[in-house]
Parts: C-alpha cells; structure tokens; sequence
C-alpha cells in the first residue's frame, strides 16, 4: 500500500479512537477499571493470535522485548490520564489536548534518536499549540481535564516514539502483546495495592458492551493497524494526523452528547488551526513522496 493508502487508514483508526473517548464518558466504570479491561482483554487476544503466527528471530530480541514492555507501561498511562480527563471535564476537553502530541514528540524524539531537531517540526508544533492555547484561553475553567489531557499526550508521545523503533524490528503482534500485557499487569498491582477490586464490577449491560468495544475495535484491531503505519509513515506524521481525533471525537461529542458538550466560540477556532497543521504536513510529505518518485534530470 502507498503512504497516502496508510493516511486513510490511519483516519478510520482515529475515528475509532475518538469514538472510545465518547463510549468512556457515557459509561459508569472509573478510568482505571477502563484501561484494565481494555488492555486484559486485548492481551488475550494478541497472545492467541501470536500462538499462531511463525516469527522470525532477529537481533536483541530481549531488548526488543522489554523496550515493548516499557512502552506499554506509558501507554497504560496515557489512556487512563484520557479517560480521566474527560470523566471531570468534556469529551472535547479530553480529546482536543492529544493535539499537543506533536509538541511533546518534537522535543522528546531528538533527543530518544540523537538527532538534529527539525526545523520542519518546530514550526508545525508552534502552529499546533498556538492553537491549544487558544482553546485554553477560552476554557481554562476545565484545569484538571487539561492538566490530565496534556499528561495523557506526553505519555502518548513517548509510546509512539518507542512503538516507531519497535515496528522496525519485531511484528505489530508481538509489540501489542507486551504492551497490552504490561498494562495488564501494572492494572493488576494498582488494584491490589489500592484494595479496589469491586471497582471492576460490571453492573449493566451497556458498560459490559462497552468494555468489548474498546477492547476489539479501539484498542485490538487499531492498535496493530496503527503499528503498520508507523513503520511507514513515521511517529511525527502519526502523532500529527492524530490531531484529527480530536475533531472527530468533538464532532461525535456534539451529536450524541448535546448541550453539555458546547464550547466557547474561541474552541473552534483553535481547533480549526490544528485541523490545519494536519493539512499542511499532508501536503509536504504528499510533494516530497511524488519529487523522490520523479526525479529532475
């Protein structure tokens, strides 16, 4: 498949995605019991589906192994601090802050990569938070959604940083399954330590139905899909075009929500400069796929 075939792609995951902060809100059980079912069920899957599947041996395999398990811990934490931050603020609040992944990313991957910060880059993220600064201006009644949204991107950040070294190296399976595992286990010990068992209870059928959707459309099946398209298009495009999430899960807040999810005039205009950052990398990487395609002579 092309590039532009994965940028496809990678938007019907986002909507996905959005859509799991939505199912989130409407359900009854916390955010740790959330992210818990989530990532248990999702580990039972990708280890029956690795049982299957023949994979060739590469180099430091442990290494590889225990830097999935490490991301997993960050992914852990990003989807709690997501859930978290739209159960005490708004599904817009909560999806609308993972715009700032581009930022973290930026500052983060040249130093995780020794590279050379790319001026490219900088110039995209500014655009990007001048756009959430906006949306903080407008909506800074909502701090702990945004404090717990923008932990939520940072986290996010370093997972995709990580996962993008992974998929060159071992299968979209593998990396899922210690990821999924990772959480499993860290939800495991934060309940025993806590004593919090009984949060996990299930008392209605849409929670129950909740949990298996977010465990086999928004985590299982976007979740090894979006390994994919990393390795083709690279963790700053990634974390980039995700800031279309946010529109999608504001649009769908909108709809199934109502009232309780209408913001200041300034929101939109914020969220309308991140729709742009997204377009403009588009249109980059869409110019410099077709120049290296056809050369000048």
């Amino acid at each position: 498949m092309t590039a532009t075939t994965y940028l496809i792609l990678f938007q019907i995951i986002l909507i996905l995605w959005s859509a799991s902060g939505l199912v989130a809100k409407m359900m009854s059980l916390s955010s740790e019991s959330l992210t818990f079912y989530r990532m248990l069920i999702s580990t039972v899957i990708f280890i029956a589906i690795s049982k299957t599947q023949k994979h060739i041996p590469t180099r430091n395999t442990l290494a590889s192994r225990n830097l999935a398990l490490l991301s997993g811990l960050f992914l852990t934490l990003h989807w709690w601090a997501f859930f978290e931050s739209i159960k005490v603020s708004t599904v817009s609040i909560g999806v609308i802050c993972l715009s700032a992944c581009p930022f973290f990313t930026t500052l983060i991957e040249p130093i995780y990569k020794r590279k050379t910060m790319s001026l490219y880059n900088i110039i995209l993220s500014s655009l990007a938070v001048s756009g959430i600064s906006i949306i903080f201006h407008f909506e800074s009644h909502y701090k702990s959604g945004i404090a717990l949204g923008l932990f939520g991107s940072l986290t996010l950040a370093i997972n995709t940083i990580i996962t993008e070294e992974l998929s060159k190296k071992i299968s979209p399976t593998l990396i899922i399954k210690y990821q999924m595992l990772s959480g499993s286990i860290l939800g495991f010990l934060w309940f025993f330590i806590t004593d919090s068992f009984e949060t996990l209870i299930i008392k209605n059928y849409f929670d129950l139905g909740g949990v298996f959707f977010l465990s086999l459309f928004c985590t299982s099946f976007t979740m090894w899909f979006n390994v994919k398209c990393l390795k083709v298009l690279g963790s700053f495009s990634i974390v980039l075009s995700a800031n279309m999430e946010s529109i999608y899960g504001i649009i769908l807040a909108l709809v199934f929500l109502g009232q309780s999810e209408y913001m200041h005039t300034g929101f939109y205009w914020g969220s309308l400069i991140l729709i742009l950052t997204v377009f403009i990398d588009w249109y980059f990487r869409h110019s410099i796929h077709k120049n290296s395609q056809h050369p000048q002579t």
